[in-house]
């Protein structure tokens, strides 16, 4: 089991069940846990690339931490608030282990990260916030994927669409490769970031709703792309102008 050391820290987003435990982090050190907004959400403006009400992912490098945030993470059954919504946990794990963060970045890619979070919240209205987290268990989530190594020789970012099979191409590459640490974007998974956006943010790793590509793409490629796209609805746009205005006349 993978064992976690003081450098690293860990905050859980969840909520109770009654309509009075809204939900809220727990920054978890040891066996105390406190009510704790993370600051590095802000002023990395981490939360800014996502929509964090549905499954998105982000991680970052800051020497010599990996930051790690993942939202919308539902359990199957989903466990349901007073209203019979479905309740959503997030993850933020900071860490300098990158073996931690790879693990933890491919379960979550693979779908089996939100089962196993939800197994280690217990949620009791007799509790402050209406729901901890069971520490002896919190390690073993780092051990849900085994890793294997390679010598990479680390391909140039790529963007895609946020599809299942571009997300398993992304896991099997985290799993058996070891993550850049030239950049400060790595990984991000978003329903709201266009191509040009990751671009500008030099993200390693894109996948966006936004995306058409059904193929990881060379962000040059993309740009291209894009360009030329660009390019050909300015001249239909045009042609289509001079039309309407040869009718008239």
């Amino acid at each position: 089991m993978a064992k976690l050391n003081n450098n690293t820290s860990i905050y859980i987003q969840s909520r109770g069940i009654t309509p009075e435990d809204d939900y809220c982090w727990l920054k978890i050190e040891d066996n105390n846990q406190v009510t704790a907004i993370p600051e590095i959400l802000n002023r990395l403006s981490l939360v800014s690339l996502i929509d964090s009400q549905m499954f998105s992912l982000v991680l970052a490098y800051q020497q010599p931490y990996f930051i790690l945030l993942v939202t919308g993470l539902e359990a199957t059954p989903p466990e349901l608030d007073f209203m019979g919504r479905k309740i959503r946990n997030s993850l933020l794990w900071i860490s300098p282990e990158e073996a931690q963060i790879r693990s933890l970045t491919v379960a979550a890619l693979e779908g089996q990260l939100a089962n196993a979070l939800e197994e280690i919240i217990y949620r009791d209205n007799n509790l402050n916030n209406s729901f901890r987290i069971d520490t002896d268990q919190l390690e073993k989530l780092t051990d849900l994927v085994k890793l294997n190594y390679y010598n990479n020789s680390y391909n140039p970012a790529q963007l895609g669409n946020n599809n299942e099979t571009l997300r398993q191409q992304l896991a099997l590459e985290i799993q058996t490769n070891c993550l850049p640490t030239n950049r400060q974007l790595l990984i991000v998974i978003t329903s709201i970031k266009s191509a040009i956006d990751l671009e500008r943010l030099k993200v390693w790793r894109g996948l966006s709703n936004r995306i058409s590509s059904d193929e990881l793409t060379p962000t040059t490629a993309t740009e291209k792309k894009t360009l030329v796209n660009t390019a050909v609805i300015a001249t239909a746009t045009a042609i289509t102008i001079f039309l309407i205005i040869s009718m008239l006349f």
